[in-house]
C-alpha cells in the first residue's frame, strides 16, 4: 500500500505510514468502489446487448411471418405476440386519422372561410371512428382466446394464443402502413384505394381469429366451428353496440356545431 505522501510502500492492511505517518487510503473502499462501477457498467452493456438481441429478434419474427405466416415456425419469446397486436392497433388507428385528415384537408381547401367547422367536424368523426375500429379489433382478438377456452377447454395462455393470432396481424400491420401512403398521396377521386386497403388489413385480425379457433386443441365436447360461430356472432353484436354509440356521439356533434 503507497503512502500519496512519501510514496512509501507499506504492507498491506498498514492504516499509516511507518515512514512519515500519514493515513493511508482505505484500499479496500476505493476497489470496492471500482469494482461496483465496473458491475455496473457490465450490467449496461448487457442489458444494451439483450434490447439489440430482442429487436432482431422481432425483426426476424415479422419478417418470416410476411414470407410464409402459414407455416412459419413461432418464436420462444412470447411477448413478440403483445408487441405485433400493440403495432397493428397503432397503425389501425394511425389510418383512421390519415383519413380524417385528408377529409379535413380538402373540405378546408373547398369551403375556405368554412374551415372553422370542417376543422371539429372531421376530428369528431376521426376520434369515434378509431375508437369504434380499436374496440372491434380488441374484442375480436380477445373473443378467439375467450371461447377456445371457455367452449373448447384449450387450456392455452393468452399469451400463447396472441402469438399464434399476432403473425398474421404482421401483415396486416404492412397493409395499414400502405394504406396511410395511399390516402395521403392519392386524390380523393381515389382514395378508395387506401380505403380498401384499410379494410383488408381489418379483416385479417377476423382470419386471424378463425385460423387460431379451428386449430385450437379441442378438449371438449363442443365442435370449433360452432365456438368460431359463437365468437363471430358476439363479435357482430360488440361491434353493432359500438357503431350504434358512435353514431349517436357524432348526431349530437354535428347538431351541436350547426345547432340544429
Amino acid at each position: 500500500m503507497e503512502c500519496s505522501k512519501c510514496h512509501y510502500v507499506n504492507k498491506p492492511g498498514t492504516k499509516f505510514c511507518v515512514k512519515c505517518g500519514n493515513k493511508l487510503a482505505d484500499n479496500n473502499f476505493t476497489e470496492k468502489v471500482g469494482a461496483d462501477a465496473h458491475q455496473a457498467e457490465e450490467k449496461i452493456v448487457k442489458q444494451t446487448s439483450e434490447v439489440s438481441d430482442n429487436a432482431h429478434d422481432f425483426f426476424e419474427f415479422f419478417k418470416n411471418s410476411l414470407k410464409k405466416p402459414m407455416t412459419m415456425s413461432l418464436p420462444n419469446d412470447k411477448k413478440m405476440g403483445y408487441i405485433s397486436l400493440v403495432i397493428y392497433l397503432v397503425l389501425a388507428w394511425l389510418s383512421v386519422f390519415s383519413f380524417g385528415k385528408k377529409i379535413t384537408d380538402t373540405v378546408a381547401g373547398a369551403t375556405g372561410g368554412f374551415s372553422h367547422v370542417a376543422d371539429p367536424v372531421s376530428s369528431q368523426i376521426t376520434n369515434n371512428l378509431g375508437f369504434a375500429v380499436l374496440i372491434t379489433l380488441v374484442v375480436t382478438w380477445i373473443l378467439g382466446w375467450a371461447v377456445s377456452s371457455l367452449l373448447m377447454n384449450s387450456k392455452e395462455s393468452l399469451a400463447d394464443y396472441t402469438l399464434e393470432y399476432s403473425r398474421f396481424l404482421n401483415v396486416g400491420s404492412v397493409l395499414f402502413i400502405l394504406s396511410i401512403i395511399l390516402i395521403f398521396i392519392c386524390p380523393l377521386n381515389l382514395l378508395y384505394l387506401g380505403t380498401a386497403i384499410f379494410a383488408i388489413a381489418c379483416t385479417l385480425s377476423t382470419f386471424a381469429l378463425t385460423y387460431t379457433v379451428l386449430t385450437a386443441k379441442n378438449n371438449a365436447s363442443f365442435d370449433a366451428l360452432y365456438s368460431l360461430l359463437i365468437a363471430y356472432v358476439l363479435g357482430m353484436i360488440v361491434t353493432s353496440l359500438t357503431l350504434q354509440s358512435v353514431v349517436g356521439n357524432l348526431i349530437q356533434t354535428f347538431a351541436r356545431i350547426f345547432n340544429f
